[in-house]
């Protein structure tokens, strides 16, 4: 008889270990587990989300900003164009629409109108922005020195 109260008081304390352990852990359970926020795909324009304990973050692609990567970066916040250039901002790009006389990736070079030799008659060209001027030689006159000054063989005054 001792054995079998013996054996009974063992079998208790062991359902009552176990249900107790049982409680416990779907309680653990219940408190502790962890929602995936990044199901719900929370990260726009192609940003990579990473589940953190409750909460996410965001890693977003170049050109994109703010905590869902909803904002487009402004590449043209900075002024990246020069000479009274307009800055067009596009996803992390910017073009810059130069002013005439201007060229280059942020219009930084001035067009040389004097390479094509505009000149004529032997007259220097010197360049300008968005033109050229021409210094012409004695006997000629013209904005690109083409019209001579001569009337029937003698310079004219």
């Amino acid at each position: 008889m001792a054995h079998f109260k013996q054996q009974q008081q063992l079998s208790c304390n062991i359902l009552l270990f176990f249900s107790t352990s049982v409680t416990v852990n779907l309680f653990l359970d219940f408190f502790s587990s962890e929602i995936d926020e990044c199901s719900n795909s929370p990260c726009r324009n192609g940003g990579t989300c990473t589940d953190l304990v409750n909460g996410y973050s965001c890693s977003c692609r170049a050109g994109f900003t703010g905590p869902t990567c909803e904002g487009d970066v402004d590449e043209c916040e900075s002024k990246p164009c020069l000479n009274g250039a307009t800055c067009l901002n596009d996803i992390n790009l910017f073009q810059c629409q130069c002013a005439p006389g201007w060229t280059g990736n942020t219009c930084q070079i001035d067009i040389n109108e004097c390479a094509s030799n505009p000149c004529l008659n032997s007259a220097a060209c010197t360049d300008q922005v968005n033109g050229f001027r021409c210094t012409c030689e004695a006997g000629y006159q013209g904005v690109r020195c083409e019209a001579g000054t001569y009337c029937w063989g003698f310079f004219s005054s």
